[in-house]
């Protein structure tokens, strides 16, 4: 049986079938089917208990649903409704893009694969001679950044780094300012390219793990809150300029911004939410990218 959390998500990824069934979009029966599929698979998901491990989507979806490893691939209306029911049960927004939908099977407990899920990187220099390492610093001593995969990340080898700052930011427009302000003498910086995907907090884990402190930054809207919370929620990270007296400083620059959308609590800073909420203006991160370029070359 589902948690009541999954209850009420999957109820409401059930709204959307009743609609279609009602336009035409499929009988009783078939409504009916999707509904048990879509309560299932949030009832299992992995994240549900904290001693299970990830599990790579095809074999979780083959060992609920009758054997079939592609009942939850991407664009599937199965994969659509249960996707919906995980937003809702994580209080977040639907997912729009592939790497929305990416992080959202993620959060759940479900895994990327290995290969094309990646994670930028720039500045790191670690010690040891394994794969990673090489890679990383190969790559900073060109003053370029390095797009890491989660397999690579796995095995990171002889992995060290000496205990300092690791910047983190929401887009990677920030780091390619970085690196053309830096060069080969950039800092250490990783890109959550928006919501992190299992490599970005594998990374972000090992780093801190290897004494690096993680400082993050993202867009001051609904969504970049959402993202800033689940990035210090699952891992050390701690804000950096993402303070109310840091977005009222932006807002007196930039009044006018998009809106900040569905803004949710901001747990490191309730006065934040009481700015936001009176404002309603967003300011993205790549308005005050001159502050944190700053904050960098200090």
């Amino acid at each position: 049986m589902a948690d009541a959390g999954g209850e009420v998500a999957a109820g409401v990824a059930g709204e959307g079938l009743v609609e279609e069934a009602a336009l035409g979009g499929g009988d009783a029966a078939h409504l009916t089917e999707q509904l048990t599929h879509v309560h299932t698979v949030i009832a299992a998901r992995p994240a549900r208990h904290t001693h299970r491990r990830t599990r790579p989507l095809p074999h979780f979806a083959a060992r609920l649903l009758h054997g079939n490893s592609h009942a939850l691939d991407d664009g599937t209306r199965l994969s659509t409704l249960t996707l919906r029911a995980l937003a809702t049960l994580y209080d977040q927004d639907p997912p729009e893009s592939a790497q929305q939908r990416r992080a959202l099977w993620t959060r759940a407990g479900v895994a990327d694969d290995g290969l094309s899920t990646t994670v930028l990187a720039a500045g790191l220099r670690p010690t040891g001679s394994g794969l990673l390492s090489q890679l990383t610093t190969l790559s900073t001593e060109a003053g370029h950044a390095t797009s890491l995969t989660l397999a690579q990340l796995r095995t990171p080898e002889e992995f060290g780094l000496p205990a300092g700052p690791v910047h983190i930011t929401e887009n990677p427009s920030i780091m390619a300012m970085a690196l053309k302000r830096f060069g080969r003498r950039c800092p250490a910086l990783v890109c959550t390219s928006g919501w992190p995907n299992s490599a970005a907090i594998h990374l972000l884990r090992l780093l801190a793990e290897k004494g690096a402190t993680l400082h993050y930054h993202g867009d001051f809207d609904g969504e970049g809150i959402r993202i800033a919370a689940h990035v210090m929620d699952k891992t050390s990270a701690s804000p950096w300029r993402m303070a109310a007296t840091h977005y009222l400083d932006a807002l007196s620059l930039t009044p006018r911004g998009p809106s900040i959308g569905r803004l949710t609590p901001v747990p490191w800073d309730p006065a934040l939410t009481t700015a936001m909420t009176e404002h309603g203006t967003a300011v993205l991160e790549e308005t005050v990218a001159s502050g944190l370029l700053d904050d960098l070359a200090r």
